[in-house]
C-alpha cells in the first residue's frame, strides 16, 4: 500500500510539473509546511470544496486528516501544492444545500466510507485553484461494523432487488401523503441496508428525488407522461425510509423526506462594454445532472456506495490509474516515502549538516500526518 501510494504521488508530481513547475524543480527544492499549519488547512479545504463540487452522485465528503503536503515554486508565478488527504463521507446528499463542513459525519456503526485523495493545487495571488486530483473510496467491511455493534444494519448493494422494492414503496407512500401536491420521481438511490428484526428483515433506504411536471392527481393517470423538471426549476429532496414486514404480510412503510428549493435560473450580468456573462451559480442547492429518465434506475453492478470521482484534471494520459491502490508495485525513491515523527526524542534523526557555500540546504520533513478530526 505504501508503494502504491508513492506511485500515485509520483504521478501527481509529474502532472504538477506539467502544470507550471520549473524544469529543474526537485523534491529537495520543496517546502514542507506542517500538515496542521494554516496554509495546509486552507489548501485542503479548497481541495475538498472542489472535489465535492465535481462529485455528482451520492454524498458530500469532509476533511478528516491531512496526510502529506509539499510546496514547490510554480512558473511563471505562485506555488504548487501537492497533497494527500483523508476524507469521510457525510450524511448530506449532494442535493442538500447544507455546506459539507456543517454536515454530520456518518458514524462507524452505520458503515462509514473513507476517501483517499491525491490533489494538486496552484496558489497565485493568494488564491487556490485545483489543477488535478485522484481519489478512491471504500466503505468499512461488515466485519468492522459487527465488531462495533452486533445486530446493527448491514450495507447492501445499490442494486439489491428487495431493497429497491422498499425504495419504491417508500416513494409511493411519500407521493400519496398530504404534504405535497407535486409528483416526485426517484433521482438516485443513496444507500440500502438491512437489519434482522422480529418477523423478518427490515430494509432501510436513503434516496434522492426530483420534482416532475405532474401533480399527484395527474400522475395517477396511466397515460400520464411525467418527467423531471429542468435543473433550474425542479425541487430536489432527500428521503430516509424503512420497510418492515407486516402482519398480515403487508409492509409497514415509514418515510421522511426533506425537500429543497429549486436552484432558480442562471443570473446574467450585463455591462456596457461586454456581452452578458454568467454571474455564477445562484444561492441554493448545487446543480444536479439528471442522467436517468423518469422511472429508470441506474445500475451499480454490486457497489454498496457511490464512489468518489476517481480522476479529474487535464493531465497527460496514463498518469492516473482508476484506483491508486491498484497501481503496479515498483522501486520507489526514498524521499517520497511518508514521513513519520519519531516518538522518542533520543531516536530522532540528527539535524542535517550546514550546507556548503553556494549549495541549497535540504529542508527538514514537516510534522505530518496531521491531526485526525473525526475518527
Amino acid at each position: 500500500m505504501e508503494t502504491a501510494g508513492a506511485l500515485a504521488f509520483l504521478s501527481l508530481l509529474a502532472a504538477a510539473w506539467a502544470a507550471g513547475l520549473p524544469p529543474g524543480a526537485t523534491l529537495q527544492g520543496a517546502r514542507f509546511p506542517p500538515c496542521d499549519s494554516a496554509e495546509a488547512e486552507a489548501a485542503a479545504l479548497a481541495a475538498v470544496d472542489f472535489i465535492n463540487a465535481h462529485h455528482h452522485h451520492g454524498y458530500k465528503h469532509t476533511l478528516n486528516r491531512i496526510e502529506e503536503v509539499r510546496v514547490l515554486p510554480r512558473l511563471p508565478a505562485g506555488e504548487t501544492y501537492i497533497m494527500e488527504l483523508d476524507l469521510l463521507e457525510t450524511k448530506c446528499h449532494i442535493v442538500s444545500p447544507t455546506p459539507a463542513q456543517d454536515c454530520p459525519v456518518r458514524p462507524p456503526v452505520e458503515t462509514k466510507v473513507e476517501g483517499d485523495c491525491d490533489v494538486i493545487l496552484s496558489k497565485v495571488d493568494g488564491v487556490f485553484t485545483v489543477t488535478a486530483y485522484k481519489c478512491k473510496s471504500k466503505p468499512d467491511s461488515a466485519e468492522d461494523v459487527t465488531r462495533l455493534c452486533v445486530g446493527c444494519p448491514s450495507l447492501l448493494p445499490l442494486n439489491d432487488t428487495l431493497a429497491l422494492q422498499a425504495v419504491t414503496n417508500s416513494l409511493t407512500t411519500f407521493n400519496a401523503g398530504p404534504n405535497e401536491t407535486a409528483h416526485f420521481e426517484l433521482m438516485e438511490v443513496g444507500r440500502l441496508a438491512t437489519q434482522v428484526v422480529g418477523g423478518g428483515p427490515k430494509y432501510i433506504t436513503e434516496f434522492a428525488i426530483v420534482e416532475t411536471n405532474c401533480t399527484d392527481l395527474e400522475a395517477a393517470d396511466p397515460q400520464a407522461v411525467c418527467v423531471p423538471l429542468s435543473e433550474s426549476l425542479a425541487r430536489h429532496g432527500f428521503c430516509t425510509g424503512s420497510v418492515l414486514p407486516g402482519v398480515p404480510p403487508e409492509p409497514v412503510v415509514t418515510v421522511d423526506c426533506d425537500i429543497f428549493a429549486a436552484a432558480g435560473p442562471e443570473i446574467l450580468i450585463v455591462s456596457n462594454d461586454s456581452q452578458a456573462v454568467p454571474a455564477g451559480p445562484p444561492a441554493g442547492p448545487p446543480v444536479v445532472h439528471h442522467h436517468e429518465q423518469a422511472g429508470q434506475r441506474p445500475h451499480f453492478h454490486g457497489f454498496k456506495h457511490h464512489q468518489l470521482t476517481t480522476v479529474h484534471g487535464d493531465v497527460t494520459p496514463g498518469l492516473f490509474s482508476s484506483e491508486s491502490a491498484e497501481a503496479v508495485p515498483a522501486s520507489v525513491p526514498a524521499q517520497v516515502v511518508k514521513r513519520e515523527v519519531a516518538a522518542d526524542p533520543a531516536a530522532a534523526p540528527a539535524p542535517p549538516a550546514p550546507a556548503a557555500p553556494g549549495q541549497a540546504a535540504v529542508p527538514l520533513p514537516a510534522v505530518c500526518p496531521g491531526r485526525i478530526r473525526h475518527f
